[in-house]
């Protein structure tokens, strides 16, 4: 069990560093959309992006939690 728990809190670990990843790469696209106001077509793109990137890291969180609750139960 003691296994477990270090193997889950790196699992933590790694999912805080990918969701800190995510809000630079968002921050940046913010900069580049404010750079490029003008260009409607390239924000909605860009738009999609992020909403895309936000679904993925909800789905690796919700797939961590079950993990969690598996070991768990």
């Amino acid at each position: 069990m003691r296994e477990d728990c270090d193997f889950w809190s790196l699992m933590l670990q790694l999912l805080l560093l990918m969701m800190m990843m995510m809000m630079m790469m968002m921050m940046m696209m913010m900069k580049m959309m404010m750079k490029m106001m003008m260009n409607i077509k390239m924000m909605t793109i860009m738009m999609m992006m992020m909403i895309m990137m936000m679904l993925l890291l909800l789905l690796l969180l919700l797939l961590l939690l079950l993990l969690l609750m598996m070991m768990m139960f």
